[in-house]
């Protein structure tokens, strides 16, 4: 019969295990001494050269084709209809700047020696962020010619970047709960993010489903779509709360640690900004208005910068690249930060993950 931990262990994917593992074990400090051995740094990866290669290119294509787009969109389309496409489309190319230049940081940071793959997660929504607004360009001078075929592949694009970078934001801040509360299989936090990605996926099809049937703006999102995003906002709150608490409550327990605190006010400001886009999503989509639309983009582009920012500070990228910035937003290693904070609140179980590493080990 298998244990508990056993059981809380199979309830994780094992994509995010990887994360929570550490780079070696010391098995005489498992072994011999009480069970609980000092924190060890995570698992370590290197971008190869292909790979630097690889995504700079697609860093400067991606910029380029924006700036492109935009160009030929002042050109081709020198009236749009309805403004704040007009914003929407314009915001685009500077966004995907933004987004590329902090992605370069992130190359620097992790091409020139091995990072923890907690850091990688952060320039994967980099990268998300400025192909994302690249296609917001493109999506935007399709629609002004009216190329219909290349708007609805372009569309597919926007949604897909976007999924991906949101997702990717919240299993970072799953990966520090998780580290935080020494608790493998996710808990709570993991069961309502599930939740909140199953009725995203709902909202999401039933969207495409009404574009595809009646057009952009053929018909008001109904019954059902509506429903769909009032309840993922309630769900997408829920686990932005839940997750908040547990880093306060550490930050708490340290004495107000700053770098603690960092993280719980980015993540709380982050998902607000997040939980207002997707509100304003619900209104537009509802009402069908220019003026809700409008402050939509503004809402947009407003969540995109600052959720770059939070992704350079509190990721590691900022103390990889920024030697003063340690003393805020902790060490490259974020997650061992989380770890020797687990540990010093006593929420660090004797032999968690450790004797799960040395079976492994010697398995192997």
């Amino acid at each position: 019969m298998s244990s508990p931990s056993d059981a809380g262990e199979r309830e994780s994917p094992r994509v995010l295990l990887d994360f929570l593992d550490k780079e070696d074990v010391d098995d005489a400090a498992v072994e011999g001494g009480s069970g609980i051995s000092s924190p060890k740094s995570s698992k370590l990866y290197r971008l190869s050269p292909a790979q630097v290669v690889c995504v700079r290119a697609t860093l400067a294509v991606s910029v380029i084709i924006s700036w492109a787009a935009l160009c030929a969109g002042v050109w081709f389309c020198p009236r749009w209809r309805p403004p704040w496409a007009a914003n929407w489309f314009v915001g685009a190319p500077f966004l995907s700047t933004f987004a590329a230049a902090a992605c370069e940081l992130y190359v620097r940071a992790a091409s020139g020696i091995a990072r923890p793959r907690y850091l990688h997660l952060a320039g994967t929504f980099l990268l998300l962020c400025t192909l994302d607004n690249c296609f917001i360009a493109c999506t935007a001078l399709a629609g002004c010619r009216r190329i219909t075929i290349a708007q609805n592949f372009l569309m597919i694009g926007i949604i897909a970047c976007e999924a991906g970078a949101f997702g990717v934001v919240q299993i970072m801040i799953l990966l520090k709960v998780m580290t935080l509360t020494a608790d493998r299989s996710g808990g709570l936090p993991l069961k309502i993010l599930y939740s909140s990605a199953a009725i995203l996926c709902s909202w999401v099809l039933l969207f495409v489903f009404r574009v595809v049937r009646h057009g952009e703006s053929g018909t008001k999102a109904g019954f059902f779509e509506n429903s769909a995003g009032f309840l993922f906002l309630t769900t997408f709150l829920a686990y932005t709360g839940v997750c908040a608490k547990h880093m306060y409550r550490a930050a708490a327990k340290a004495g107000h640690n700053t770098m603690l605190l960092s993280h719980a006010v980015s993540t709380a400001a982050a998902c607000g900004t997040g939980t207002l886009r997707f509100t304003l999503i619900v209104a537009a989509q509802h009402y069908q208005s220019d003026r809700v639309a409008r402050r939509y983009v503004i809402a947009n582009g407003f969540d995109a910068i600052f959720n770059i920012v939070c992704a350079l500070c509190v990721s590691g990228i900022a103390a990889a690249t920024l030697s003063q910035s340690e003393a805020v937003v902790g060490k490259v290693d974020v997650l061992q930060d989380f770890r020797e904070a687990a540990r010093n609140n006593g929420n660090e179980k004797a032999g968690f993950d450790e004797s799960r590493l040395r079976q492994r080990h010697r398995a192997t």
